[in-house]
């Protein structure tokens, strides 16, 4: 049976996307995946071509049949791009299989940031100014879920249960946008 890995890389040369000079995933001495060079890489060359068709973009989630009637009707909810992208991005991982980034989202680690931080970490930086923002950030997920989440449940309840639009899902999309 194939790994994640291997899904998604297939997914993507069957999508058309080209890197003959990149070998990826490469993990390094300290565990890290990542991705290197396995021959000289030219100035200027491009050494990787990735089609827009795979790309997650608020422009294909205002194009998503069931989404765009909901992000139409609720402009005042979904003014920015990131609660557009983070349902949308949710509702794929919903998909799981069905999704056509299901690769993509497969191989996904949960995206860890400064906001995830104890406040004792936090300290230890001694720069209010960051730390303050780390707060400000995670404020504004939960914030941004409870007003999107507020009205999908007023307008479609029965579409979007709370219960499979968890928090954690939605913190997950955000970090990873």
């Amino acid at each position: 049976m194939a790994t994640p890995e291997q899904r998604f890389l297939q997914w993507l040369h069957d999508n058309g996307a080209t890197f003959p000079k990149l070998q990826w995933p490469t993990t390094t001495s300290n565990g890290l995946r990542g991705a290197v060079a396995i021959e000289d890489i030219a100035m200027d060359e491009l050494m990787l071509c990735i089609p827009r068709r795979l790309l997650i973009s608020e422009e294909l989630c205002w194009q998503d049949p069931q989404l765009k009637p909901v992000f139409l009707d609720n402009r005042d909810v979904f003014t920015r791009d990131d609660p557009v992208l983070a349902l949308f991005i949710v509702r794929e991982l919903l998909l799981e299989e069905r999704s056509f980034f299901h690769p993509y989202l497969a191989i996904l680690p949960y995206p860890e940031s400064i906001q995830d931080w104890s406040l004792n970490e936090l300290r230890e930086l001694h720069d209010n100014r960051l730390v303050d923002a780390a707060a400000r950030r995670s404020s504004e997920i939960d914030v941004y879920y409870r007003k999107v989440m507020m009205r999908l449940q007023e307008k479609y309840p029965n579409e979007f249960p709370e219960t499979l639009y968890t928090l954690d899902k939605f913190r997950f999309a955000w970090k990873t946008i």
